[in-house]
């Protein structure tokens, strides 16, 4: 069952208005959690002498997939998500993030990550598992990789290597439907699903 976040609900005419825009399935750090990654990342980025775009705490997460078809507009498509998403049964699971590492991009700059750890495969099935209700509901988009789980940093100049840190650990609850404002620098969380106890 989906809930709407709070009195920010957007009204269907204020998102058809928001352009350009990508709309995705995440799952959202707590907020002790968020505190834990924005000290980690700028411990690291400075030890490394990164320079680039930080990822504000508001809009850390980890991806799981887009929900986004072009042809469609944004009212239908995050009407269709969260239709599929209501279909969804996964359990919730700890997850562990214990290494930051560089991915490496065509264009622009190198996302500097959180990636690796335990929990990994819980993401992955939670993610099929929203694929296959995606499915259901008429949706064929592009799936990510398996190993793509990430937590983006920031944006830096350059790319570094693998990292070891101390696990940052949580219990993932619930995965959220987010709407991004391309250059705008800001999410909007449109709705959350409870994961299984």
């Amino acid at each position: 069952m989906f809930y709407w976040q709070g009195v920010d609900r957007p009204s269907p005419q204020r998102l058809e208005r928001e352009r350009p825009y990508n709309l995705f399935f995440a799952l959202l750090p707590e907020p002790k959690i968020v505190s834990q990654v924005s000290e980690l990342g700028a411990t690291v980025c400075g030890a490394h002498r990164l320079r680039g775009k930080p990822i504000w705490p508001d809009r850390l997460h980890i991806t799981l997939l887009s929900a986004v078809i072009r042809q469609c507009g944004l009212v239908e498509n995050a009407t269709t998500a969260k239709r599929a998403a209501t279909r969804v049964n996964a359990p919730a699971f700890d997850l562990a993030l214990d290494i930051t590492e560089s991915y490496y991009v065509a264009a622009g700059g190198h996302p500097f990550v959180l990636s690796s750890g335990d929990g990994l495969e819980a993401v992955k099935a939670l993610r099929w598992s929203i694929v296959g209700a995606m499915a259901e509901e008429g949706f064929r988009m592009r799936v990510p990789r398996d190993d793509d789980a990430h937590m983006t940093l920031m944006w830096a100049d350059r790319r570094v290597g693998e990292y070891p840190i101390l696990p940052i650990c949580w219990k993932v609850r619930e995965f959220a439907l987010v709407l991004s404002y391309v250059g705008e620098s800001r999410h909007e969380h449109l709705a959350k699903w409870r994961l299984r106890s």
